[in-house]
C-alpha cells in the first residue's frame, strides 16, 4: 500500500515537471533587416499649399474685399448750381446796393428775389415819401415746415398778430401787421427789433432800393442778371457790414 502510494506521488511530480517545462517562454524574436531590399522615399512636395507670408497677403486680401462688398456705393449727387440753391461751399463775400425800382416794377422784383431765398440778407428800402400803407414781414422761409416752425417759436417767446403767408410772391414770409401811417409801422417794427425779431417794412405803392448782404459769387450773378433783364439801374458793390 505504502509503495502504491509512494508510486502516485512521483508521477503527479512528473508531471508536474513537464507541464511546467511546457510552459516556459520562448527565446528573443531577431528581426532580420535585408539591406539590399531598403529604399528612401522623399517626403511629399506640397506645390499647392501657401507659405506662411502668402497666407497672411490672402487673408489680408480677402478682408479687404470683404468689407469693400458690404460697403455701400457712394450716393452722393454733383452740387446743383440752381441760382436758388446757394453754393454751401463757397465762402459769402460780396455786399450790394440795388435800385432805386420804380413802383410798377416792385412786384416782379421781389418775386425773382424772393425766389433766391436769401432771408435776412435782403433788406428792403421804401421811398420814404411814400404814404403807404405800411406792411411789416418777416423774410420767406425756405419751406413750409421752416414757416411753421419760425411761427410757433415767435409766438411761444411772445410775439402774437403773425401769420404765414402760403401763396403767391411772399410764400412762406410771416406777416406782422399793415399800418396806416410810417410812424406806427416804425414803433412796431422797434418793438420786434426790441424782442429779437430782424423784421422789415414794406410801404405799398412805392419805388424801393435793395441792399443784399454777404452773397456768394453765384448770387451776386443772379442779382446782376436780374437788374439787366428788368432793364433797371447797375447794380453797385459796397463794403459788408463790420469791414473797413
Amino acid at each position: 500500500m505504502r509503495l502504491l502510494l509512494i508510486i502516485l506521488v512521483l508521477a503527479n511530480l512528473l508531471a508536474l515537471t513537464r507541464i511546467l517545462l511546457m510552459h516556459e517562454p520562448a527565446g528573443p524574436v531577431v528581426h532580420e533587416y535585408h539591406a539590399d531590399r531598403i529604399r528612401l522615399v522623399p517626403p511629399p512636395v506640397a506645390t499647392n499649399a501657401p507659405t506662411p507670408t502668402n497666407a497672411m497677403q490672402l487673408a489680408v486680401a480677402a478682408s479687404t474685399a470683404a468689407q469693400a462688398a458690404h460697403q455701400p456705393a457712394s450716393t452722393h449727387a454733383a452740387p446743383s448750381l440752381n441760382a436758388n440753391s446757394p453754393d454751401k461751399t463757397e465762402k459769402p463775400s460780396v455786399c450790394l446796393n440795388w435800385g432805386p425800382v420804380p413802383a410798377n416794377q416792385t412786384t416782379e422784383a421781389q418775386t425773382r428775389l424772393n425766389a433766391m431765398q436769401l432771408g435776412e440778407r435782403l433788406v428792403l428800402h421804401d421811398d420814404p415819401s411814400a404814404h403807404g400803407p405800411y406792411w411789416i414781414f418777416y423774410p420767406p422761409l425756405n419751406s413750409k415746415t421752416e414757416a411753421d416752425d419760425k411761427l410757433a417759436q415767435l409766438q411761444k417767446s411772445g410775439i402774437h398778430d403773425i401769420s404765414i403767408i402760403r401763396n403767391g410772391p411772399w410764400q412762406n414770409a410771416l406777416s406782422l401787421g399793415v399800418f396806416a401811417t410810417a410812424e406806427a409801422a416804425n414803433n412796431r417794427l422797434h418793438q420786434l427789433n426790441q424782442q429779437g425779431l430782424h423784421a422789415q417794412i414794406e410801404a405799398h405803392g412805392s419805388s424801393r432800393s435793395y441792399t443784399f448782404v454777404h452773397l456768394t459769387t453765384k448770387e451776386q450773378a443772379s442779382v446782376m442778371q436780374l437788374a439787366q433783364t428788368l432793364g433797371l439801374p447797375a447794380v453797385q458793390v459796397i463794403d459788408c457790414p463790420g469791414t473797413e
